[in-house]
């Protein structure tokens, strides 16, 4: 019998491109993955505008991450 338990420690990285809209600050998340270290490489790429995401796998907050 396999279990599908998520670790509480596994998260989630993501590109995100901060915008306001009416309701305030909010962000475009447009990319995700499993590696911090791909997932900052990806922002620098996308440019010095973008934030890195950061989500447990048993959540679905996103906060920023220390890079």
């Amino acid at each position: 019998m396999s279990s599908n338990v998520t670790s509480p420690d596994r998260r989630e990285y993501g590109v995100a491109i901060p915008f306001d809209d009416v309701d305030g600050p909010n962000a475009l998340i447009i990319r995700t993955g499993a590696s911090l270290r791909a997932i900052t490489e990806a922002a620098a790429a996308e440019g010095p505008h973008t934030v890195v995401y950061e989500r447990r796998l048993t959540s679905t907050v996103w906060t920023e991450a220390t890079r």
